[in-house]
């Protein structure tokens, strides 16, 4: 058949000159207009406000559009807002789907299995799992994500990874948890500091103290934050820093303290550049393997998940 000339162009054609809609953007919108507030938004993405709103403003330009109107209770959807969140779950679903089934229907004989973790997990644990997993399945391709807690939920939403270790219990019934560990939270100062020789801190002195603490409201901040507001205590860290390792350096020049597991800072804590203060009461996190239900994981992703689960156990004996 011979193809048509002149008249309109395809459907296809036509959503391409009009440009197509970025998925970072529509999951940062979505998240928004389902909460209401870009607080909300910023404490499960793990993203700050001004990085969501500028994305979102740039997704309004990009569709021509006003999708929310700022209230002062938080946001509302437009009328065009309404059209596309309306649509924004179903398209983010059929993403994860589409990524599942090419993956699944891949001509490529190389398997591969892909994980995200925070930074305190990646540096503590994950040597250990990746050389125990590649020793037994050396043909298998490993693919190790380290992200903030809120990018570490983003990369499991997306289907980008089959397992995701997470502090927080994301509320999403398409998710799947299974308990790796639980651990005691300490305060962490360095040999220097006027507590280091403490047996023990009581949960109220910390307010008085220089604290670093972590930037994302998720993970163990939110553990944090629930811990001191059961007695009123409001923490005004002096800095707020998302990487462990510029955390670990800061505390051991002896003035500032943090809060973290014993398993962060082992090698410190050895050498004696840090000291672990336990807290009274005792503040604990659980640390759970995600994955989607729904998505067509690796083979050997059960077989991943039961050496993660011998390493954490043996290395916290």
């Amino acid at each position: 058949m011979a193809a048509k000339k002149g008249g309109s162009r395809s459907d296809l054609a036509l959503i391409a000159s009009r440009g197509l809609i970025d998925s970072r953007r529509l999951f940062y919108f979505y998240h928004v207009a389902r909460s209401g507030r870009f607080t909300t938004a910023e404490a499960l993405l793990g993203v700050a406000q001004s990085a969501i709103s500028r994305q979102i403003q740039v997704l309004e330009s990009d569709l021509g559009v006003q999708l929310l109107e700022r209230t002062g209770h938080g946001v509302k959807l437009t009328p065009h807002g309404e059209i596309l969140y309306r649509h924004a779950a179903e398209i983010l679903d059929e993403m994860v789907q589409t990524i599942s089934e090419l993956e699944a229907h891949s001509n490529t004989t190389i398997e591969k299995l892909c994980v995200a973790g925070p930074p305190s997990f990646m540096s503590s644990y994950m040597p250990d799992i990746i050389a125990r997993f590649s020793k037994l399945y050396p043909d298998i391709m490993l693919s190790a994500v380290e992200a903030s807690t809120g990018n570490v939920y983003l990369h499991l939403a997306n289907g980008e990874v089959d397992v995701a270790v997470v502090i927080q219990t994301p509320k999403n019934a398409k998710i799947s948890l299974q308990k790796l560990m639980e651990e005691p939270l300490f305060l962490i100062v360095g040999k220097d500091h006027p507590l280091a020789l403490s047996p023990q801190v009581a949960r109220k002195k910390v307010e008085d103290l220089d604290m670093i603490l972590p930037a994302s409201l998720l993970g163990s901040m939110a553990i944090i934050k629930n811990y001191f507001d059961e007695e009123g205590i409001s923490l005004r860290p002096r800095l707020e820093v998302d990487s462990l390792p510029l955390t670990r350096q800061l505390v051991a020049q002896g003035r500032m303290a943090t809060i973290l597991p014993k398993s962060t800072c082992t090698e410190e804590i050895r050498k004696g550049e840090l000291v672990a203060v336990p807290l009274v009461p005792e503040p604990r996190r659980t640390v759970y393997l995600a994955e989607l239900r729904e998505r067509q994981s690796s083979p050997y992703l059960q077989q991943f998940i039961d050496i993660a689960i011998e390493v954490v156990s043996k290395l916290n004996k």
